[in-house]
């Protein structure tokens, strides 16, 4: 029975240490975005700052949507 046995190949290590490297980098990224500062937070805030910004600019809302405009009519000329 101990004929059937065989020794591990250098693929073999290659493979389980490439394995064990994949699973802590998964675990670093997951680590990553838990404990990250949220950007959430933050685009509310700067939203927030732009609100009261904009009240007192209708004109910077206009040019916005006419550059939009102008975007999907390049998109429809394509």
């Amino acid at each position: 029975m101990d004929e059937f046995i065989q020794e591990p190949t250098l693929f073999d290590e290659v493979l389980r240490y490439g394995l064990y490297a994949g699973a802590v980098f998964q675990l670093v990224c997951i680590a990553a975005v838990i404990f990250s500062p949220s950007d959430a937070d933050h685009k509310t805030s700067e939203s927030s700052d732009d609100d009261t910004s904009d009240q007192g600019s209708p004109h910077s809302s206009a040019a916005h949507r006419s550059q939009h405009r102008r975007r999907l009519e390049k998109k429809k000329r394509r």
